[in-house]
This record gives C-alpha cells, structure tokens and sequence, in this order.
C-alpha cells in the first residue's frame, strides 16, 4: 500500500501542469481548497494578535533599566469572521453530502458544523466531516515580555511563549523589537511632555489547528500547521498626567508571510499534499490603530492597551521595573 501511495502522489507538485488528474491528486485539490478556507481567517486574527502590547510608553527608558511582564491579550472574533462558503463547484472530487449544491462552513474561528464532504480514492469511498473551529466569540493569548533602556534612547523587547494549548489550539511564539524615542533629537526632552517614539518588531508565530481526524484511505489527517513571520511597524505617542497615570496612541502596520501544512499519519501522503500545500504560502498586511492608558506605583506599572483594525483586542500587562 506505502509504494502505491508513492507513487500515486509523486508528481503532485506538479498538478498545474497536469492535463489529466487523478483520483488522488483531485482529492489534494479539493483539500486544499477547504485548508485555505479554513485557516485563512486563523492566520489574520493571529497576526492581529500578536502585533499588540509591544510598548507602554513612548518615554525613553534609563540606561539598563530592565522591565518585566506578563501580559494578557484577549482578541474578539467577529462573527463574519466565523463562517464561509462552499459549494460544489469548487470541488474537482467531493461533493457535500446529502446533495446539497452549497453550504455554510467554519472558519478556525468558527464554531460546530454538520456538513459532511464524501468522495472517492485509489477505488475506494470514503466521507469526512468539515472542519470545525474553535466555537468561541473571544480567544485569550498570554506571553511573557522583557525590556531593556540601551544607549540613544532605545529600548529592546523580548517576547516568549512556549508551546501552549488554548481551547484545542497550540500556539508558540518568540519575538523582538526595537523602540526608539524621537524626541531627543528636537531640543530638550521634557519627560513629562508629550513623546513621539517608533517601534519595529520581528516575530515568528506557530499556530496548529487540531481536528477531529480525516480519514481517507491510508491516511489519517488531524492537524494544520500555521508558520507565520510578522513584522511589525508602529508611531506611537505618549502623555503623563501626573506623577501615576500616563495615556497613549498608536498607529500600526503589521506584515505577515504564513506558510501552511498538515500533520497526521500517512507519510507518503503527507509529503506530498504538504509540497501541495505550498501553494497556500501567503502574505498578508493589516492597519491598526490602538489606545490606552497606564497606571505607574513605585516599580509597578499596569498597561491597558485597545486596538481596532480587522478584529479588536485588548491587551493588559503588568510590568515590574529593576
């Protein structure tokens, strides 16, 4: 069965130029149509994610001072985000069963479903249930943040999580940036005026998807892999009030690469849908605006952050300065 499956998918990273599909290749058309339309939206609130609480002020840090922080970040999924679309025409092999022409199906952000696909491969019938998502109007995302006041007024950020399972999702991440106070180069800098500062950020983020297994013939299917590396771009200002409250603003651009591939039992299979899956490989871009404000006691800071663009999310941490 490995060396039929072998040799059934060897040339599927060819299928565009193919003039005559298989089975088998039909069906890895098919599966990558409902992984496009199923993770898509995933990958959008994930770079909206983790573009916030890269800062808590535009103030410069002292040299050295080093800040730590736990943050948690709560993203709110709009409900147009939650479904999509399919219907039969956009198949080469399945079909929805029950002979319906279309139907409503899940995003990742989605929620339960009972549509059914059913098909045929290497002569044999098989049916699987569409994915479903997370089934949840909010997804909370926590990390851990350091950074660091270097010479010329710039900050470095450090962020971590390691590989943490939230409602049936894994998420990692690791990231750094830089932030830069612009107010030093015009004259002097009065710390309790208002400060201008920009930010760069570099992150890689993986998301993996879990699923209740597709089972075809000799393969089982049960994860989608999300790899993404966001860069993040941000003029951000803030004001203290007084000696314990300061607000802020920030405009921001996020740009995102995300590649995608799918896990489960079946080597043979795997390699090849996922050299299918590169297909997938996307860029992505969103714009933000953000607000918030900062309450400051001793060597304690609590950060309140708000960001509207494709999703909203808000973001709060505690800071500890050394």
């Amino acid at each position: 069965m490995k060396k039929k499956l072998f040799l059934a998918f060897a040339f599927i990273p060819f299928l565009v130029f193919s003039q005559e599909y298989t089975e088998t290749e039909l069906v890895v058309l098919d599966l990558l149509t409902l992984s496009k339309k199923f993770a898509t939206p995933g990958a959008e609130a994930t770079m909206h994610q983790s573009s916030a609480g890269w800062y808590t002020s535009a103030k410069q840090k002292e040299l050295w001072e080093i800040d730590i922080s736990i943050h948690g970040n709560l993203l709110f999924i709009p409900e147009k985000k939650g479904t999509t679309r399919i219907s039969n025409s956009e198949f080469h092999n399945l079909s929805i069963r029950g002979g319906a022409e279309s139907a409503t199906i899940p995003t990742a952000l989605g929620g339960d479903t009972d549509v059914f696909y059913e098909g045929t491969m290497m002569g044999a019938e098989f049916e699987f249930q569409s994915l479903e998502g997370i089934g949840k109007k909010s997804v909370f995302y926590p990390f851990l943040q350091a950074s660091v006041g270097l010479p010329l007024g710039t900050n470095i950020v450090l962020r971590y999580l390691p590989l943490t399972k939230i409602e049936g999702v894994e998420y990692k991440v690791a990231g750094v940036g830089l932030q830069h106070n612009f107010n030093q180069h015009f004259g002097e800098n009065n710390q309790n005026g208002i400060q201008v500062a920009g930010l760069i950020a570099y992150s890689q983020v993986g998301v993996f998807h879990l699923f209740k297994p597709i089972e075809l013939p000799g393969v089982a299917l049960n994860k989608i892999k999300i790899n993404g590396n966001l860069w993040e771009f941000q003029l951000l200002g803030s004001k203290d009030l007084n000696q314990y409250f300061e607000v802020f603003s920030a405009v921001g651009l996020t740009m995102g690469s995300f590649n995608y591939q799918i896990g489960g039992e079946g080597e043979a299979f795997l390699n090849a849908l996922n050299n299918a899956y590169k297909r997938l490989n996307a860029s992505e871009q969103t714009f933000k605006f953000e607000a918030g404000f900062n309450v400051n006691f001793k060597k304690f800071t609590f950060n309140s952050v708000f960001s509207a663009g494709d999703f909203f999310n808000y973001n709060i941490g505690i800071h500890y300065k050394i």
